[in-house]
């Protein structure tokens, strides 16, 4: 999607001096670009001796790698910009402009007077007051290539991580924690969504700071309700009326086959792992070591899910969804008008824009059942940087950290898109902190972020376990959704039977891994 002309700004990370300096800084016209007035300045980034280099590896690629960079740039930039500070000697009108970084822009006089606060100041720099320079790689499987670099002795000065691999490094002591440097530096946990901040801590430690978060939420087609008899602007409120919306929306022809639905839990079926939650279940215990799926609200939710399989025809269910295309397609589901309500993040307003920018179509919490003990109920996730173990610049890669986890002065009106804002602007999603500044509220393009905001700060704001093996015990889940999905109506294999069969594979492998972990903590 066309990018808004101010995140071109901070992507392109702008150098500019406005209003006479102060100290011994010579006085220079406002809005006189710095990139034009840098005596000697290197042609594409500071060499070794004036900066220290950091390499971060992040999954990221296409829009969302984009974004990132453009928060990567903006640190550079700052860095560039602090370091200037202190060198006015390397300011003068006569630099040939050649020899500098393309800088098309200007940094305001508000933002170049925070320099002159010697601790803002440091911020940007390395202990010995050299320029950091961040150089962002994608990076396939980067938790695994993360954890394979620190056994090897040489890994990233970032990585940029799910959330879910934060048990993992702490566990294995693959990541620095981070709570020292939060006490001197912020930020100030509070600051967060409490569901954000909360899949950063393990064991009482800080061991990650958070990039992008997301909550997930029903989208809802308003002609398709609205052809339907339905009120457009009305989605279902409890579980029991989206099955009654199911059963409207639903079509077939003549030979019974399947030509829309209402909603179709396999589409896209990236949470399956997930649909007790919205029944009042948990994955684990409090202390993380028993299993709880073969518990009442899991059977109800596996019920729920065998009932609407039952009212589709399994058959008739796989015809249907394999005429679907791919999800980032004009022909997903969602998008291309065949399924009438799906469950999504955030991101799939991009995707909507790019492909049906005229659907009309709305967002709000995932209904739970009228009976259910909390509501509304979401799943949060975020991504996540680390300071790896033994990486080569800790310190500096923690001002990184720092930056990325900051954002303008939210009550001040002229404040600008910095820091975490450009990085969730670019990414079309919320920021995880409970405020924000009003350009990013005015420019973000996302019309209903605040359904997303909203359910960030429900008390039923649910994360992912922080337990070990967490990812091998979410895959399993899924392998049983998806025999009770295709097999429930056979005998042997119905909520009940599924479920026990999942807690009797799955509860001795987790106790054997926290027999591993407590010989390793009594070491």
């Amino acid at each position: 999607m066309p990018k808004p002309p101010y995140l071109i700004t901070a992507a392109l990370a702008l150098l500019a001096v406005a209003a006479a300096c102060l100290d011994r800084r010579p006085p220079v016209e406002e809005s006189v670009r710095l990139g034009e007035h840098v005596k000697g300045a290197p042609k594409s980034f500071p060499a070794p001796d004036e900066a220290v280099h950091l390499i971060y590896w992040e999954k990221w690629n296409n829009f969302e790698g984009e974004a990132m960079q453009a928060c990567v740039n903006a640190f550079n930039a700052h860095s560039e910009e602090a370091w200037l500070w202190g060198h006015p000697e390397r300011i003068e009108g006569a630099a040939d402009r050649s020899a500098a970084p393309p800088r098309p822009g200007h940094v305001n006089a508000r933002r170049w007077a925070k320099y002159a606060d010697a601790t803002y100041r440091q911020g940007f720099l390395s202990p010995d007051g050299r320029r950091i320079h961040v150089h962002m790689l994608s990076v396939s499987q980067v938790n695994k290539k993360t954890r394979l670099a620190v056994s090897g002795g040489n890994p990233p000065d970032v990585a940029g991580l799910w959330s879910r691999d934060v048990p993992v490094f702490a566990q294995y002591n693959a990541a620095l924690p981070l709570d020292d440097w939060i006490a001197r530096d912020g930020p100030d946990p509070a600051e967060y969504h409490k569901c954000y901040w909360d899949m950063c801590v393990y064991e009482g430690r800080t061991w990650a700071l958070l990039t992008t978060p997301a909550t997930i939420a029903l989208h809802w087609n308003k002609e398709l309700f609205a052809a339907a008899g339905l009120d457009p602007e009305r989605p279902p409120r409890t579980l029991e009326e989206l099955d009654e919306f199911n059963a409207k929306l639903t079509k077939r022809d003549a030979q019974g086959r399947i030509m829309q639905m209402g909603f179709l839990p396999t589409e896209p079926g990236w949470w399956n792992y997930a649909w007790g939650n919205w029944f009042g279940g948990r994955h684990v215990s409090d202390d993380g070591r028993t299993i709880l799926c073969d518990t009442q609200p899991w059977l109800d939710a596996y019920a729920w899910l065998n009932r609407m399989a039952d009212f589709y025809g399994r058959s008739e269910v796989k015809a249907f969804q394999g005429a679907m295309g791919n999800f980032d397609s004009p022909e997903n589901g969602f998008i291309s008008g065949k399924v009438a309500m799906v469950i999504q993040g955030v991101w799939m307003a991009n995707f909507i824009r790019n492909y049906n920018p005229s659907m009309s179509w709305g967002a709000a919490p995932f209904p739970a059942p009228a009976a259910a003990p909390g509501n509304p109920v979401t799943i949060a996730q975020a991504d996540v940087l680390i300071v790896p173990r033994d990486c080569p610049h800790p310190e500096e890669a923690w001002r990184f950290v720092r930056f990325v986890n900051s954002r303008d002065e939210p009550n001040d009106p002229d404040a600008e898109i910095d820091g975490m804002e450009i990085l969730c602007l670019g990414q079309g999603k919320h920021s995880p902190f409970k405020t924000a500044t009003r350009a990013f509220l005015q420019d973000h393009p996302h019309e209903r972020l605040q359904v997303f905001v909203d359910l960030a700060a429900s008390r039923h704001a649910i994360i992912e376990p922080l337990m070990p093996m967490w990812e091998e015990y979410r895959r399993a889940c899924i392998s049983s959704f998806e025999e009770l999905w295709t097999k429930g109506h056979l005998e042997g294999h119905g909520p009940a039977d599924v479920l026990s069969r999942l807690k009797a594979r799955m509860q001795p492998k987790l106790d054997r891994e926290w027999e591993k972990l407590d010989r390793l903590r009594a070491r």
